[in-house]
């Protein structure tokens, strides 16, 4: 693990900061250094509250953050944060739930996909992991009586003039379509329907988008229990996209990924991980994502080239 050190001189305290937090939040840090931190250097409040935006992890930092002493106004400022962030996921499974049960009158099978439902199931709770939009995982064939009902809902079609020209090409061309519903001109929710994990561009491996249609679990988001993707599937496609799609390049990516932690998981399938890793052409991207885990969090996820080596030698 990078020493913390090493990071506050390279690239400041601020993110110094951020990065001790996700540390603490998997117990690889103590609380301690953290404190020390915060009493003995000059510190940008503003530039550690825009780091945990950019990093998309400001659930987990405010969380750590309230364990320790901090000035009264960041206290104040931290609090408010936390507040909507709190009632922005709520309403973000509100309507996911209320989508699906509107999608569910006209018979449409639909799935939800990251955001709130990946946070409840391996964050414990629904509010524990930044959710901005909503995602929502639905057969292409199924896609002009979304539309429809997405219309008549208030919503307004984000890609209108892409899929008027490219009409049916646009299921193979593109990995979502999107909706946006507003409120006194501000946007209130963001909408994609997924039937690909990423754009036909990336190049991943065909049979990996079937892992969105592998629904065989149930969540409760809110309300109600809905559908959700097995862990198994949830962690390859959530794997794909931020390897593949992102490229790692927010600390979420990473920390979604040591949240799962398929090596201690009851609920994940290693050796499936493992043997999904090799059959979808996954194993470089595994092994930047568990030296990144390692240096970044102190969280060592089992290396997936590791484990082909070793099954090679025992032949």
């Amino acid at each position: 693990m990078i020493p913390t050190q090493d990071v506050k001189s390279k690239y400041g305290i601020e993110i110094a900061v951020v990065l001790l937090c996700c540390r603490l939040h998997f117990n690889t840090e103590e609380l301690s250094t953290l404190q020390r931190c915060i009493d003995t250097d000059t510190i940008d409040w503003n530039d550690v509250i825009y780091l945990s935006k950019y990093h998309r992890i400001e659930p987990i930092v405010y969380k750590i953050l309230s364990k320790v002493r901090l000035p009264a106004a960041v206290v104040s400022r931290i609090k408010q944060s936390q507040f909507a962030l709190v009632q922005n996921n709520f309403k973000q499974a509100l309507e996911t739930e209320r989508i699906i049960t509107l999608l569910e009158t006209k018979g449409i099978e639909c799935t939800p996909y990251k955001g709130v439902a990946f946070s409840g199931q391996f964050y414990g709770d629904i509010i524990s992991r930044e959710s901005s939009d909503i995602d929502l995982v639905i057969s292409h064939k199924d896609f002009r009586e979304v539309l429809k009902l997405m219309i008549a809902d208030g919503y307004l079609f984000e890609n209108e003039v892409e899929y008027s020209y490219f009409k049916e090409q646009i299921f193979t061309k593109s990995n979502s379509l999107n909706f946006d519903k507003f409120k006194n001109d501000v946007r209130e929710f963001h909408i994609e329907f997924h039937w690909r994990i990423t754009e036909n561009f990336i190049r991943i491996h065909k049979q990996a988008h079937a892992q969105l249609f592998n629904n065989s679990d149930k969540i409760t988001l809110a309300r109600r229990e809905v559908n959700a993707l097995n862990a198994n599937a949830h962690y390859l496609t959530l794997f794909i996209h931020h390897s593949n799609h992102d490229g790692f390049r927010v600390l979420k990516n990473i920390v979604d990924l040591c949240q799962i932690n398929y090596a201690n998981n009851s609920a994940i399938d290693a050796l499936y991980i493992k043997e999904a890793f090799t059959n979808l052409r996954l194993v470089k991207a595994a092994d930047v994502c568990c030296y990144l885990s390692s240096e970044l969090m102190g969280v060592h996820l089992p290396s997936p080239i590791q484990a082909i080596k070793k099954q090679y030698r025992r032949k």
